[in-house]
């Protein structure tokens, strides 16, 4: 309804550093029946709002230059709204109801900037740790992957996090058999390894690179796919806390399509509450993004839509910023550049095991996906239309996914 409601809206906004063009949809009603208001947020945060009324003939268009100075400051991305609204009540809709949306979008968050803090690595025979002012991290040699960071004494992730290549599949998905062509990645996300059989098993050794102020440690995973493929993944711990991900992986269109491209955080289900910067204020997928970009706010079990057989929903496009926190605001905060991040009670695994939402297991965990993408969710028709090539994953060539995290 969230996309349906854009493409209907009936002005339409285009925006640009020197002004915005309406285009007035109505066959009989000026555009100035509506308010209009206008509001700026500097990476996320409104820091200034103001109301206007535009005239816009029915069936014509109109260019108006901005009303106010627009703000430019380095390392701040600015995101302007135009929001018509009725200026009063209708049969259908109360006033300061919405109609019509645009945005202009400028400028680049910065990244953090990190400090020269203390920081000391000690290097064990099954492992390494990190250790810096407030935060830890291990990484388990044997294991293959980060399976402790703790921020503040408090421990954040339950499990290693994992590369991620599966979702739920939809109804959708079932109806164009994309299961029996993506198989293979289902299994890769679930039994991915840093073992790898040869003449005898062996394990492949974790690189480790020191430098003054962070450590690189990059784990090659195994997936056991047709043809075999690898997957790198390179924790870059950086004296503050904060660390760096980057998952790579080759061109892989010769074992199927991807579904997903992402790496899996498994916390305790106490975090629950996902803040993210981005589009919203509803789920977003590749070929459903007509969110509003912006501030939200959301708990994992509502982001579990009530179908009537449980499948993907949840996910959420073009994030920039967002946290997952409990009660007491502590938790993990993410950070990168148009991300996918999903955060649901249940793993896609558990969502595809049940028929029914009264099959789904008692919640023990928040499981965060914070990926490069996954495909849309197609729906042309629902007994066999596929995904559009546009909205698919291109792994016909390699991929690259970078992030970073910090405790809060």
């Amino acid at each position: 309804m969230q996309d349906v409601k854009y493409n209907y809206r009936p002005l339409k906004i285009e925006a640009d550093a020197k002004g915005f063009t309406i285009t007035n949809r109505h066959l009989f009603t000026n555009a100035s029946e509506y308010l209009c208001c206008i509001s700026i947020l500097a990476n996320g945060k409104e820091i200034e709002t103001l109301a206007e009324t535009f005239s816009v003939e029915p069936l014509s268009t109109s260019k108006f230059k901005w009303p106010m100075k627009l703000p430019d400051e380095k390392g701040v991305e600015y995101v302007i709204t135009l929001s018509f609204v009725l200026k009063h009540g209708r049969p259908y809709a109360g006033m300061g109801h919405e109609v019509a949306w645009g945005q202009y979008v400028y400028g680049t968050m910065a990244k953090p900037e990190h400090t020269g803090a203390k920081f000391k690595i000690v290097h064990g025979m099954n492992g390494t740790g990190v250790y810096g002012k407030d935060f830890s991290a291990m990484f388990s040699l044997l294991q293959g992957g980060l399976i402790s960071y703790k921020y503040g004494g408090k421990e954040l992730i339950e499990k290693i996090p994992r590369p991620n290549f599966w979702r739920a599949m939809t109804d959708n998905d079932i109806a164009n058999m994309q299961p029996s062509r993506s198989a293979q990645w289902k299994t890769a996300s679930e039994f991915a390894s840093i073992k790898y059989y040869d003449k005898k098993l062996e394990v492949e050794v974790p690189k480790i690179k020191e430098r003054r102020n962070s450590v690189d440690v990059t784990f090659t995973y195994h997936l056991p796919t047709t043809p075999k493929k690898l997957v790198t993944v390179t924790y870059t711990v950086h004296a503050d806390g904060w660390t760096d991900v980057e998952m790579s992986m080759p061109r892989t269109d010769d074992i199927g399509e991807l579904p997903e491209y992402s790496m899996m955080f498994t916390l305790d289900a106490d975090y629950s509450t996902l803040c993210w910067y981005g589009q919203g204020p509803e789920e977003t997928y590749v070929d459903r993004s007509c969110g509003k970009l912006g501030i939200y706010y959301a708990e994992a079990e509502d982001m579990m839509a009530k179908y009537l057989r449980p499948q993907e929903s949840g996910a959420h496009m073009d994030v920039r910023l967002a946290t997952l926190t409990n009660e007491t605001g502590r938790g993990i905060s993410i950070m990168g550049d148009k991300l996918m991040v999903s955060a649901l009670p249940y793993k896609p695994s558990e969502i595809e095991n049940a028929d029914h939402h009264f099959d789904l297991p008692e919640v023990h965990y928040t499981y965060l996906r914070v990926g490069l993408g996954q495909m849309g969710v197609a729906g042309d028709d629902t007994w066999g239309a596929r995904t559009l090539p546009q909205y698919m994953i291109n792994n016909k060539k390699a991929l690259k996914l970078k992030f970073s995290f910090k405790g809060i």
